[in-house]
């Protein structure tokens, strides 16, 4: 097994592989799935994968995936085709898909194509007084190669069109590499020059690589789709599995737990057995009461901060409490307040003209009538307060 293989960390609690109690009906075990994540795995490990995926996907981070990865095939090996969120895996892996932005990139590289070719002809032209006939043939010809298979490609582009742009980078570089040797009294390759074919070298490189991740996730995805994981046929196996199907279906808020009869056939209820056990659950749960995280004993009087107080219970708090659950209209005056506050200041400090000074001193009743009537609201809605405590 090579370095980075995450085939060997999953058992079941038996100690055993479970994808080999697995079926499939379309011929796909899961052994060959985990296989193909296996593949996926050790080719994103690498660095020079993490840089492509980091520069071709958009907000993945190589990290994560690795790690859905290594959940997936635990959860494929427990018969299981949804993560804990009950998200099935063919969704994960079409939304990775999803993010790469393979014609975003395609663009960079029609860019270092043209520059590249502007550096070309410069460097040719400046060379055209010495007899070097041959190299410049040879080089626009390689080039104008270059630029046919890099305008070929596509967002649905192959790793093969990736490789043939990049072996005609790779001759006609040597090319110029070669003329450089020959001439070295001409500097007309500009560093400039240089540079847009570093990029371009760099973006095919890992063109190469995403197409060939690419390729590899969607035959994965396909896999996924077709699979259809059978219960296994030992007593045991089959409580294990049914106990993971009803958490799985518990995942995506499904009320109906399916069970499995030793033939293999799938019933739409639970049984006595696994009923019983989930309502002793349920009901050892509700009769939990959550625990003070301070050590304080609770003041008397007060409500609660778990429990919702009856009208009997507000009725028995005094007053001064009871409005302390109504602060809202305390805050609305308080902020028309500091408004009303500002517009005076801002009236004595800044000069206006006449018509700008009447607009605020209106606007500045409209605060203070509405303050007096709020206040008056609250003064009513403690009146009966009081009224009710009586």
């Amino acid at each position: 097994m090579r370095k980075g293989s995450v085939n060997h960390i999953f058992l079941n609690e038996m100690g055993e592989n479970p994808s080999l109690e697995s079926s499939v009906e379309t011929g796909e075990s899961v052994d060959s799935i985990v296989g193909q994540i296996n593949i996926i795995y050790n080719k994103i490990s690498d660095r020079e994968s993490f840089r492509a995926i980091r520069q071709y996907c958009r907000g993945v981070r190589p990290n994560l995936i690795l790690q859905t990865l290594i959940k997936m095939v635990s959860s494929l090996q427990s018969g299981q085709t949804c993560d804990e969120n009950g998200v099935p895996f063919k969704q994960l892996i079409n939304q990775f898909l999803f993010s790469f932005q393979i014609d975003v990139k395609i663009q960079n590289i029609h860019l270092y194509v043209d520059r590249m070719g502007n550096g070309i002809d410069y460097f040719l032209n400046d060379a055209s007084q010495q007899k070097t006939k041959t190299f410049v043939k040879s080089i626009k010809s390689k080039y104008g190669k270059l630029r046919r298979n890099c305008e070929g490609l596509k967002e649905t582009s192959t790793e093969t069109d990736f490789t043939n742009c990049l072996d005609s980078f790779h001759t006609l570089n040597k090319s110029i590499a070669d003329f450089i040797q020959i001439h070295k009294d001409n500097g007309s390759w500009s560093q400039q020059a240089k540079s847009y074919a570093m990029n371009l070298e760099k973006t095919l490189s890992q063109g190469v690589i995403i197409t060939n991740l690419k390729s590899h996730l969607e035959k994965l995805e396909k896999s996924l789709q077709s699979l259809q994981i059978l219960p296994p046929s030992s007593p045991r196996k089959q409580q294990l599995f049914q106990k993971r199907a009803i958490t799985e279906l518990d995942n995506v808020s499904s009320l109906v737990a399916w069970t499995c009869t030793t033939n293999g056939e799938i019933n739409g209820e639970l049984s006595g057995q696994i009923q019983s056990e989930i309502d002793n659950e349920m009901s050892e749960v509700k009769s939990v009461i959550p625990k003070r995280s301070s050590g304080r004993s609770p003041r008397r009087g007060r409500p609660s901060k778990h429990s919702i107080p009856t009208e009997e219970e507000i009725a028995q708090i005094p007053a001064k409490d009871v409005i302390q659950y109504h602060l809202r209209p305390y805050n609305r005056i308080q902020d028309l307040e500091n408004e009303n506050k500002k517009l005076r200041d801002f009236i004595r400090q800044c000069p206006h003209q006449p018509e700008e000074i009447r607009q605020l001193r209106q606007e500045n009743e409209e605060l203070a009538s509405l303050q007096k009537s709020l206040l008056q609201e609250l003064e009513e809605l403690e009146f009966r307060l009081r009224e009710r405590q009586k």
